[in-house]
């Protein structure tokens, strides 16, 4: 979450016209992520997230918060997408799209256990339940086209070693093995600042706004990746093996999906170090950005290959 677009309390009193929550209290901009402006909420009837979406197109927009209500029926915690008094999902604000959503309770883990894992695992599979469903098709804006994009672009600022990283990464990738794989909806960024903890208790999957029709192993390898690693990139097989035990306790994978998973955790972990390197050295511009450094998706993709020359 970032804040791209800044809205003052005027805006806010004006965007609440179109809802029935309360009355303006106060508001303030979240920090982190690349894509979408975020603010917390307060009003005299609870507290809500500002979505404001400054490069999704409005059918993306409308994409993302029809999956995330339908993960929510479906008993996911998954925010509430608050309607209007003219029962529509999404406003204008800045002459931009804008959502407000219900805020969610728990917290990050920062130290993730099996439980965590497990639960996760678990949950990703619920999704992809929902995500098998009829909910139209919105491609991944990260596909080949987009890796072969972002090359070009980071090419030069890459050194001789990370040059053969890239080079061996992208020929263990190889041809795409979409139609091969079952797919669906998938949430497609859930990492550890996504998923909400109370306790033991998975009690939030937020931001589905990277959501499209992908492979679901190339999900659960996002998740693989982000939860189940040291801070030097290390895989932690049994932390990986919880995971996969509790997504198989919802859906079991069928064997090609199981054995696509090593060479789809290196293709997540390219997609995340390539996009963290274009964010670096092309950053936009706005207030509160975090940009996440892609050292630490060098490294994972670093032990990704090591592990499948072994």
């Amino acid at each position: 979450m970032s804040v791209f677009t800044d809205i003052s309390s005027t805006d806010c009193r004006t965007l609440l016209r179109n809802y029935e929550i309360g009355e303006y209290r106060h508001h303030q901009g979240l920090p982190g992520g690349v894509e979408n402006s975020n603010f917390a909420l307060a009003t005299t009837q609870g507290h809500f997230i500002i979505t404001l979406f400054e490069r999704q197109p409005e059918y993306g927009a409308r994409y993302t918060l029809a999956f995330m209500q339908r993960c929510r029926a479906r008993g996911i915690p998954a925010p509430t997408v608050i309607t209007t008094t003219n029962k529509t999902i999404l406003s204008q604000l800045r002459e931009k799209p804008v959502a407000i959503c219900t805020h969610l309770e728990g917290a990050h883990v920062t130290t993730p256990k099996k439980y965590h894992c497990y639960e996760v695992g678990r949950t990703l599979a619920l999704v992809h339940r929902v995500g098998s469903g009829k909910l139209g098709e919105r491609p991944n804006p990260f596909d080949v086209d987009w890796r072969n994009r972002m090359v070009t672009q980071v090419n030069k600022y890459l050194d001789e070693y990370q040059l053969g990283i890239l080079q061996e990464a992208l020929q263990v990738i190889g041809p795409s093995t979409k139609s091969e794989l079952l797919s669906g909806t998938i949430h497609a960024d859930a990492f550890r600042d996504n998923i909400l903890f109370t306790g033991k208790k998975l009690t939030g999957v937020v931001d589905f706004y990277y959501a499209c029709h992908e492979r679901f192993m190339l999900d659960l390898a996002v998740a693989i990746n982000d939860w189940c690693s040291t801070d030097t990139g290390r895989l932690r097989e049994k932390m990986q093996a919880a995971m996969l035990e509790g997504y198989a306790s919802v859906r079991k994978p069928a064997e090609g999906e199981s054995n696509a998973i090593p060479i789809l955790l290196v293709e997540s972990a390219l997609r995340f170090w390539l996009s963290r390197l274009y964010d670096q050295h092309f950053t936009r511009t706005g207030t509160d950005i975090e940009v996440k450094p892609p050292e630490e998706f060098e490294r994972c993709l670093r032990h990704r290959l090591k592990t499948l020359a072994k």
